[in-house]
């Protein structure tokens, strides 16, 4: 009986092995771009960092901020998977090219590697050791040797691997009678629960949280409710009582020391809209969302009585209307019940995953923002199954008319249509047609935007600087810049397999790759698992996109149907256990939301602009209302606002702020901007000045007590040290102005020059 090992064994794991290398090769040169580009950010931070104000520096992270890094990453990836793509000689040099490196020639040596690999990602690692573990991997797995060199220490390599159509999985088959109607039930289901938060958001009543710290809430302690500023007054620090209170305020106080609450992020919408409905220059209207998406918002509530808090929840019905453009997409795509329901349920897990809390608090999620993509994909489609340029031209428009929607999420929309697009027609088309329709593709768009009703001076990247350099930047998880540097290079090597095919999908899967590669930079932006959720569903359908080409382009026959049937079930089982996951986690975060007001005394607003449920005290806001339409009597007036409470009171009095910002707090970077708001009032010289109470004083924060760890008492610096950069501002022309009135929240200041020379006449 022979003891010999199978010949036909040993080549199957070398063909593993050399696929292995092919990837592990690909996250050696990506992690090596990678962590050269932490090193070097690291030696330019020790010479040059920019100095923001003291209350900046919590939420300043140069040194964590990946934006750069993932730049960097998808710029040497991309050029790695073009030199490839176009590679002279065709595939079988590059394979041949790859069968020399050091991983091929010496397999055994693709076991240590891959731990390394895995080490490599070790964010408790400085940056020098990930550098030079990067530089081995290249070594190792990247770097072709001579075949003279290595030939008296290795046998020959085998044959060259089966072209890929072998070795895909064949497309899946339907198993059961009823599986294609079970699965369309499912899916339905899926699409039906994912529309019941935005439809009882829009119904109302609209409930917002208390995010002002000097206008204390009510709280339920058993059957009666204890006022706030008299509970922390006693200082009843333990107890049953005060562990009741403290879990009770809990979820408010994080939004009252932090103030990025509901308000602060709706404001974002309302106050920009308002400043330009009250004929503020457009200048300066500090637009963050972009100019046609806020305008989108302004239209949408007009259609439900004007600009208002509770309104700008009726906006929430563009969620509902993604969907059905998303659902529309898959069926299209995909023309398999199992895929288009893996690609719904993707889509529901990117959903909740976000969490209820900021689901209900962050415009930048609503889905307005990239509203187009799913319709140009469409389209795109259309045109490459059916090659009439009737389907590309309003492609190429939506995509011209996202970037003015919002300019970059917009811009990543057209680069992934022009990518797609011209592939398709370098490809496809010959003569005058090639040329005709590529000039359409990459002009248009701008002669489009060059037209004068397109044409707009908003101000949306003042602060442009200061996000990209680190602010509100943090640390991606080592996971996801592992699974992302994983993502890349499989991506790029599927590319480099189906280099030489024309089918239709491929060019969706061009536009689906280069699009989620724009929208991870939203992400890598941040630093923040919470912005994963709008930008992955893409790479969701990017790689059911991978798995529908190879059902679309594979033989029928052979063992990778059943691999391929029984990989696609268990995805769907997967995903299925994941949205049951997050749909429980989304749920137990509005349980939480849910039961501050039940905790708390609610109050009714009714506000013609705020009639919402609410845990703030109205009468403060009321009178601080009166006291801006007494010395501003004229409706949608401007008025200089040094306060906290800016990014409410304007709006709710009809009034706007002529300060540089309508939320200042927020805006004061460094001296330079207090500079400029200090400028804007020299130079106006403004009658009347509205100036929050005390806000030149240090006041010890009474929660200090009950909520005291590293992460709150950054933010509770912070939030006093904005306020006294308001403080400082208005010290700089206090000499100017005497009070002449004071409400709950506000004191009126006047110019004395006009008094004086008042007096005298």
């Amino acid at each position: 009986m022979s003891l010999g090992f199978d010949r036909y064994a040993i080549r199957n794991l070398r063909g593993l092995l050399f696929r292995l290398n092919l990837v592990l090769s690909g996250c050696a040169l990506a992690f090596f771009a990678w962590n050269l580009t932490s090193y070097l950010k690291e030696l330019a931070l020790e010479q040059y960092s920019m100095r923001l104000n003291s209350w900046a520096t919590p939420f300043y992270h140069p040194q964590d901020a990946s934006l750069i890094n993932y730049v960097v990453l998808c710029l040497c990836m991309g050029v790695y998977g073009l030199m490839t793509y176009f590679k002279a000689g065709g595939g079988l040099r590059y394979l041949l090219m790859k069968r020399r490196t050091l991983g091929n020639r010496f397999p055994l040596l693709l076991i240590p590697s891959s731990l390394l690999f895995l080490i490599v990602v070790n964010r408790h690692w400085e940056s020098s050791n990930r550098l030079l573990v990067s530089l081995y991997l290249m070594f190792v797995l990247f770097v072709p040797w001579s075949s003279r060199l290595l030939k008296p220490l290795c046998k020959k390599p085998g044959r060259e691997p089966r072209l890929w159509r072998d070795r895909i999985a064949p497309p899946y088959q339907w198993g059961a009678r009823y599986g294609g109607a079970i699965l369309l039930t499912l899916t339905l289901v899926v699409w039906c629960v994912l529309a019941v938060e935005p439809i009882r958001l829009i119904k109302g009543p609209v409930y917002v949280l208390n995010e002002f710290r000097d206008i204390y809430s009510a709280t339920r302690i058993g059957d009666e409710y204890v006022d706030n500023k008299l509970f922390l007054e006693r200082e009843e620090i333990k107890g049953p009582r005060a562990a009741k209170f403290v879990k009770a305020n809990a979820l408010e106080y994080v939004h009252q020391t932090n103030t990025r609450g509901q308000l602060h992020h709706i404001g974002h919408i309302l106050n920009p809209l308002n400043e330009h409905a009250s004929g503020k220059p457009l200048p300066d209207v500090y637009m963050q969302y972009g100019w046609g998406n806020t305008l989108l918002y302004k239209y949408t509530m007009e259609l439900f009585g004007g600009a208002s808090i509770d309104n700008f929840y009726k906006c929430y019905i563009y969620y509902i209307l993604y969907s059905v453009l998303f659902a529309a997409m898959l069926l299209y795509l995909f023309r398999d019940g199992l895929f288009v329901f893996c690609g719904s349920v993707f889509y529901a897990i990117c959903f909740y995953s976000c969490s209820y809390l900021i689901f209900i608090i962050a415009p930048g999620i609503i889905p307005t923002i990239h509203f187009f993509d799913t319709t140009v994909l469409l389209l795109l489609t259309l045109y490459f199954r059916r090659s009439n340029p009737g389907y590309l031209l309003p492609a190429v428009l939506l995509s011209a008319f996202s970037m003015y929607m919002n300019r970059q999420f917009g811009l990543v929309l057209f680069l992934a249509m022009s990518a797609a697009a011209l592939l398709y027609l370098w490809e496809n088309k010959r003569g005058k047609e090639r040329y005709l329709l590529s000039s359409a593709v990459v002009l248009l768009p701008f002669v489009v935007l060059a037209a004068p009703v397109f044409e707009t001076t908003v101000n949306s990247s003042s602060t442009l600087l200061y996000f990209l350099t680190g602010f509100l930047s943090f640390k991606p998880s080592s996971d996801a810049v592992f699974l992302t540097v994983l993502y890349l290079v499989v991506s790029f090597q599927f590319l480099f397999l189906i280099r030489k095919q024309t089918h239709p999908l491929k060019y969706a899967f061009v536009f689906a790759f280069v699009y989620s590669l724009g929208l991870l930079t939203y992400f890598y932006w941040s630093g923040l698992s919470n912005h994963l959720g709008p930008v992955l569903p893409f790479v969701g359908v990017e790689l059911l996109l991978m798995l529908r080409l190879a059902k679309e382009l594979l033989p029928s026959s052979g063992k990778g149907r059943s691999v391929l049937a029984a990989g696609m079930v268990l995805a769907a089982a997967s995903l299925a256990y994941s949205y049951g996951s997050t749909i429980k986690y989304f749920y137990r975060d509005k349980k939480v939301y849910d039961a501050n007001f039940t905790q708390h005394a609610v109050y009714q607003w009714e506000f013609e602009r705020a009639r919402i449920v609410t845990t703030i005290n109205p009468e403060p806001l009321r009178e601080s209302i009166s006291l801006i339409h007494k010395y501003s009597p004229r409706k949608g007036d401007g008025i200089y606002l040094l306060s906290s409470y800016d990014k409410l009171l304007p709006f709710l009095a009809d009034r706007y702020s002529l300060m540089p910002f309508f939320e200042m707090q927020w805006y004061l970077f460094t001296p330079k901007e207090r500079a400029q708001a200090v400028s804007r009032l020299t130079s106006s010289k403004p009658e009347y000045l509205f100036v929050e109470n005390d806000i030149a004083e240090v006041v010890a924060d009474p929660w200090e007590l009950y909520f005291d760890d590293l992460s709150i008492n950054n933010e509770r610096r912070s939030n006093q040290q904005r306020r006294l950069e308001l403080a400082k501002v208005f010290a700089a022309v206090e000499d100017a102005y005497e009070k002449v009135d004071q409400g709950p929240l506000l004191s009126v200041y006047r110019r004395k020059s006009l008094q004086g020379a008042s007096a005298e006449n």
